[in-house]
């Protein structure tokens, strides 16, 4: 009997160190992961402040080096991306959409629709009665319906929609 008292004690012990152990584990990981977070929020900053001016768009003969703050807006082409800039030319990259949205997320680029990227600070103007974006080339882009809401607080952070 007393040797079951002192396995079972010895148990609970055991059984303490283990829940001791895993504790400080979490607080460990909980800490390396907002450290984490830390520095990707300060590694997007850095990016969006002092990063590459230009991205290299490859398409099927050349890769033409654009500065981002040049790119008006992106479209869609099945797994090709059309890049519209303000010097009027169109370039034909060999890259889904998705990948740019993923690079350009760190800029003021918004999807406002399955198809297109769009560069918030080349909007001219916002039409609410057609759901359109003017772009400062004078094009004209639908904001599908699902993202108008997010596109609004997007554009204007303050209101509530």
């Amino acid at each position: 009997m007393l040797q079951l008292e002192n396995e079972t004690t010895l148990f609970n012990k055991r059984l303490q160190s283990l829940e001791d152990s895993v504790f400080s584990s979490n607080s460990v990981l909980e800490s390396l992961l907002n450290y984490q977070i830390s520095l990707e929020t300060q590694l997007q900053e850095l990016i969006r402040t002092n990063g590459s001016a230009t991205i290299p768009i490859k398409s099927a003969s050349k890769i033409d080096f654009v500065p981002i703050k040049e790119i008006i807006y992106l479209t869609a082409d099945l797994s090709y991306t059309q890049v519209i800039s303000k010097n009027h030319t169109t370039i034909l990259a060999s890259k889904p959409i998705n990948d740019f949205e993923n690079f350009l997320s760190f800029y003021s680029f918004y999807r406002i629709s399955k198809s297109i990227l769009i560069n918030i600070e080349q909007v001219h103007s916002y039409n609410r009665k057609n759901n359109q974006v003017i772009m400062k080339n004078k094009d004209i882009l639908d904001v599908a319906r699902r993202r108008k809401a997010d596109f609004l607080t997007v554009i204007l952070p303050n209101e509530k929609y």
